[in-house]
């Protein structure tokens, strides 16, 4: 084999390796905002459920779920799962490990309203979540998960 080639072929090796998994800026930001907005919907569906008079048929539960479901199946083709790769068992999942980290936060998260309205307002407590450094923290280390774009 020539010099030239194996040259050639050693750039090639190199450019598989470092271009194999380029993800642009573009395609991250957009995987942060679908895993953030899954976030926020996970953390205002088990507190307006408490509250809910009827599950099935309140509008705006109902609307929530809908956005759950919406960011998770189109988060999907952006992050992936980690699996097991025999038997394919779910052994890291970006989406739940999101769902958990809302529920641990709720709870240590403060968001009354004024002493003319008084009580706790659920939606602003998820909204805290949601614009935390710890929750963009957190969002940023699932950076890992996803995939490049498939076209």
């Amino acid at each position: 084999m020539g010099v030239e080639m194996r040259g050639f072929i050693a750039f090639m090796l190199i450019a598989t390796v470092s271009f194999g998994e380029n993800i642009s800026k573009a395609r991250i930001e957009e995987g942060r905002n679908k895993l953030k907005l899954y976030g926020l919907a996970e953390c205002l569906i088990p507190q307006y459920k408490k509250i809910s008079k009827d599950n099935k048929n309140d509008p705006i539960l109902n609307d929530i779920y809908k956005a759950s479901a919406s960011s998770y199946w189109t988060a999907l083709g952006i992050h992936r799962l980690k699996e097991e790769p025999y038997t394919f068992k779910t052994i890291y999942d970006p989406y739940k490990e999101t769902e958990k980290y809302v529920k641990k936060a709720y709870p240590k998260t403060l968001a009354y309203a004024n002493s003319q309205t008084g009580g706790e307002i659920i939606m602003l407590r998820c909204f805290e979540i949601y614009n935390s450094k710890g929750f963009n923290d957190f969002i940023k280390k699932q950076d890992k998960y996803i995939e490049s774009s498939p076209y």
